[in-house]
């Protein structure tokens, strides 16, 4: 297999979005390890910032009103400096779903379509969290990624501290991001 092939195989891999629950913290993964180290190679100086002005959004989602008015102005600062480099959400949810990981790959299509984006989504009724990003975006926040991540937040969100939750989630997404 071609060089090219491969890497647009392992970017579709990694452009599924990552799972835990809020609850459990308990994973799910479906990269094998040499995928996901070929892919942190791939990004290992960081994603390139844009050149052109306003040309990412940020987004605050908060169906479940899980975070008070000065939380979201708190959280909406924390995403700014996400605009650099892709478009951003976070959404709350009670939403029933099949697929918590489906579910949130379908509500970053429904915002930004196929353009670079990520986001966190907390299904409460599944009681998840989900990281999800856009193909473009997958080889900077990949499974394992998501996974460390998901993981460092889980307590947070479980004690429902859901603003610091996102708050280092999103650090924390930025980090790699930034390389």
């Amino acid at each position: 297999m071609n060089k090219t092939i491969t890497r647009s195989v392992l970017a579709a891999l990694l452009s599924l979005a990552m799972i835990l629950s809020l609850a459990g913290c308990g994973t799910s993964s479906s990269y094998s390890e040499a995928e996901t180290k070929a892919a942190a190679t791939e990004s290992e100086f960081g994603a390139e910032p844009s050149t052109e002005k306003n040309v990412y959004t940020a987004q605050i989602l908060d169906e479940k009103n899980l975070l008070s008015n000065d939380e979201k102005t708190k959280l909406l600062a924390d995403l700014k400096p996400f605009e650099e480099y892709c478009d951003v959400f976070f959404w709350t949810t009670e939403d029933d779903a099949d697929d918590a990981i489906d579910q949130a790959k379908e509500k970053l299509g429904e915002l930004y379509g196929d353009e670079k984006a990520v986001g966190l989504v907390l299904n409460m009724k599944l009681r998840q969290i989900t990281i999800v990003s856009s193909e473009d975006m997958s080889e900077y926040i990949g499974n394992a990624e998501a996974e460390e991540i998901t993981a460092d937040v889980c307590t947070l969100a479980g004690n429902k501290r859901y603003y610091e939750s996102a708050n280092r989630a999103y650090s924390l997404m930025l980090k790699k991001i930034k390389g």
